[in-house]
């Protein structure tokens, strides 16, 4: 039996639409339109999309360790700081990277054994 989600579980699902978002923004802002700013920006959030769903969700298709998925956890979070600071949005960018690094702590001190 699965067990429900928690707030933390909710937080990082939000914080990564919010990811999702910012990658899409980027290409759609970072790039000339229509062509290469709708295919990067497409592109970018499909791309993390599929990275998550791989590595990070709860039925990933690769088995990864905790570790494994804290490490792509965090490198979708720079992605979505650098892309947001690329924009001149860098105190939402910081502020996002702080949430979404906080909510991933806290996720893997409950999933990562002390010892």
């Amino acid at each position: 039996m699965r067990e429900r989600p928690d707030l933390i579980d909710i937080a990082r699902a939000i914080l990564l639409v919010l990811g999702v978002l910012a990658y899409a923004l980027w290409g759609f802002l970072a790039w000339p339109l229509p062509w290469p700013g709708v295919l990067i920006g497409l592109g970018a959030a499909a791309l993390t999309v599929v990275l998550w769903a791989l590595f990070v969700s709860p039925r990933s298709v690769f088995a990864v360790d905790a570790w494994g998925q804290s490490l792509v956890e965090l490198i979708i979070i720079a992605g979505a700081v650098f892309a947001l600071a690329w924009m001149g949005l860098w105190i939402v960018g910081v502020v996002y990277g702080l949430l979404a690094v906080a909510a991933g702590y806290v996720h893997g001190r409950r999933r990562i054994p002390r010892g």
